[in-house]
Formats: C-alpha cells, sequence, structure tokens
C-alpha cells in the first residue's frame, strides 16, 4: 500500500469540514466519499457521508431561509388580493347609460368615474 500524504489529507479534512459547515453537503459528501474510497479513513469523513445520504432522503430539513421565498410569497399575496378586489368591478353592459362607465357587481348602484 503506498504511504499517504499527510498534508494533503489535511487539506481535504479542512475542506469537507468547511463544506459540511457551510451546509453544502453535495459537495461535502462526494469529496468524503472520493477519500474514502481511496482508503482514507476518518470519523469526519464517515460522518459527512451519513448525514449525506440523510440530506439526500430528508432535503427540507436541511434548508436556510434566505427571505427571498417571503418576499416572494408575499408579492403574489398581494397581486392576487389586488386581483381579487378589482374583480368586484366589471364593465357595464353597452346599452348602459354612457355615463356611469362601471358598476360593482356587489351591489346594484352605479359609480360615476
Amino acid at each position: 500500500m503506498k504511504p499517504r500524504d499527510l498534508q494533503a489529507d489535511m487539506a481535504m479534512l479542512r475542506e469537507v469540514l468547511r463544506l459540511a459547515e457551510a451546509r453544502d453537503f453535495g459537495r461535502a459528501g462526494a469529496l468524503a466519499r472520493t477519500a474514502l474510497a481511496e482508503g482514507f479513513e476518518h470519523p469526519l469523513l464517515l460522518n459527512v457521508v451519513a448525514t449525506t445520504l440523510e440530506w439526500v432522503r430528508s432535503p427540507f430539513l436541511y434548508h436556510q431561509s434566505t427571505g427571498v421565498a417571503l418576499a416572494v410569497a408575499a408579492f403574489f399575496g398581494l397581486a392576487y388580493l389586488t386581483i381579487w378586489s378589482l374583480g368586484a368591478l366589471t364593465l357595464a353592459p353597452k346599452s348602459a347609460d354612457p355615463e356611469f362607465r362601471y358598476m360593482t357587481t356587489a351591489s346594484p348602484r352605479r359609480m360615476r368615474l
């Protein structure tokens, strides 16, 4: 068996640890699996591989909210409410008085613009 390079192994362990702490389990797991396949056994590598398998099984447990999803949801919610509230206004039939352009469906009274 060929002797291992201690400096390269330590650099690889630092990189796996950095990726795992950044919650980049895809790249950390791939790097850990490669190191294990090359014969380097370390508890950190085994833990990262196990965590990667857990992450693949249930990825929604390891998400980080950046607030962008909340902003998009708020935008679509307000857009929906705006369209819904404007839906109460409909165009009056052509035979209606031209002075009145809109009437509400909620009440029989006409609104003057």
